[in-house]
């Protein structure tokens, strides 16, 4: 997201690698042969343009060629998950086999609309408004109470979100600590819940990137 033309409505919702973990939830494969089928249907429609598929190549493209480890990368994607049991596949030891896969599946639809080649083979510098906030991210974490099991421990959970947030953008790492919250079905406070959701308009994120995880707070 780092086009300083995107407003919060661009970004209402839960975008890029994270959204598309989320959208293998436990019954994806009913609707999908595989995983690449599913990923084409949930990347294939530009009826609202091809927003949504930059987001993700930009995000791809960011895990593919940073500094981060295959093992780093699996833990930020097993965050996605909502428990440790859900659908989404696991890309242990395809890591970065795994997110070419994804963009030879997306890079086509937005080339059929016209989108500049720089799209899918380089990457806009982080944003500044985004590494002044890399601390307060690599926090966010810490704030994590679990009470469930996820496909990780918190342990990793925290020391790849920290790396994510350091090595590649501190607003990707803090969709994944999001999901984290979700991933550990950790309890949130009114206060951590409404620090996140400043965290997040700082960002420039819309109502629901933060607000999809207000069934935590107790």
């Amino acid at each position: 997201m780092h086009d300083s033309a995107l407003t919060s409505d661009d970004l209402a919702f839960d975008f890029g690698i994270t959204a598309l973990g989320g959208s293998f939830h436990g019954d994806w494969i009913l609707d999908a042969e595989n995983e690449r089928q599913h990923i084409a249907v949930m990347t294939g429609s530009a009826q609202h343009g091809i927003v949504n598929q930059l987001l993700l190549i930009e995000d791809l493209l960011r895990l593919r060629d940073s500094e981060l480890t295959d093992a780093e990368i699996s833990t930020l994607w097993e965050l996605t998950n909502s428990n440790a049991f859900d659908g989404s596949p696991s890309i242990k030891g395809r890591e970065r086999v795994w997110l070419d896969e994804v963009l030879a599946v997306v890079v086509p639809v937005v080339q059929r609309f016209g989108a500049p080649e720089s799209s899918w083979v380089s990457i806009a510098p982080c944003l500044p408004h985004h590494q002044a906030v890399i601390g307060e991210v690599q926090a966010v974490p810490n704030l994590v109470r679990p009470r469930q099991n996820a496909g990780v421990t918190l342990y990793e959970a925290r020391a790849a979100v920290s790396r994510c947030a350091d090595a590649v953008c501190p607003e990707l790492a803090f969709r994944f600590a999001l999901h984290a919250f979700t991933a550990f079905h950790s309890s949130i406070s009114p206060q951590v819940f409404d620090r996140l959701g400043r965290l997040g308009s700082r960002l420039g994120y819309g109502e629901y990137v933060v607000g999809r995880i207000d069934y935590l707070v107790d």
